[in-house]
């Protein structure tokens, strides 16, 4: 009998190893937040890098624009390169694409800025787990004003990967940008609108590997228990 619920056991744990991780789902954050993006100066080139809650913490983001920008350092401003010809034409920013050196940190991210046109910009991000990338629009009515900060933020304890931003007529600037952390010491990301970042939402939901392992442990404990009595 004690080899059998052992054996049933084992089984149980096995297919706990082989179960799916679960499919990263996000939604627009309603009331979007988080640490700050301190972002290191550059000039002239479309790649750069900042750091996520301080200057040089050492959380680093990099960055990858459709063209050269320029960067102050800091929680800073974004704007398109205004170096002077050989150029023909001002470059535009159309796109940044975000990338953490760690996939597993941020659930959530936001972002404020100015459009140099009405319109709906995009917001397309990729998970983790590297599933199907999700993309959200916001629309914004007016051009050359701040517009109020755009967010996403994970449903279920998957992280960002890449989270990029674009817009066909042209970002006048892109500033203010955030993320947020899910790499809380529960285990749990932030919970839909309940502020974006800094804090930690409600425990999180155990993934379905965690509990067949857990019964698995249970049943063989019991086996135990029943064959010293």
């Amino acid at each position: 009998m004690k080899k059998a619920v052992i054996f049933g056991a084992s089984l149980l744990a096995l297919s706990a190893l082989g179960a799916p991780a679960a499919k990263a789902n996000f939604i627009v954050d309603t009331s979007p937040g988080g640490s700050k993006l301190y972002l290191v100066a550059e000039k002239g080139s479309a790649s750069f890098s900042g750091d996520v809650g301080s200057q040089a913490s050492g959380v680093v983001i990099n960055a990858v624009a459709n063209n050269p920008v320029d960067v102050a350092s800091g929680y800073a401003t974004i704007k398109p390169d205004t170096t002077p010809p050989p150029h023909p034409t001002p470059y535009s920013l159309t796109s940044i694409t975000f990338t953490p050196v760690d996939p597993n940190l941020f659930g959530d991210f936001s972002f404020r800025g100015q459009l140099l046109s009405a319109g709906d910009v995009t917001v397309t991000v990729q998970d983790n787990q590297l599933d199907p990338a999700q993309s959200f629009t916001f629309n914004v009515a007016h051009a050359n004003q701040d517009f109020a900060r755009f967010g996403i933020i994970s449903t279920d304890n998957e992280t960002i990967q890449s989270v990029t931003i674009s817009y066909a007529g042209g970002f006048k600037e892109v500033k203010q940008i955030d993320f947020s952390y899910c790499a809380y010491s529960d285990g749990s990301c932030n919970t839909p609108g309940g502020g974006g970042g800094g804090g930690g939402g409600g425990g999180s939901v155990p993934e379905p590997a965690s509990v067949l392992l857990l019964g698995a442990g249970l049943l063989g404990l019991a086996a135990v228990r029943r064959r010293r009595s």
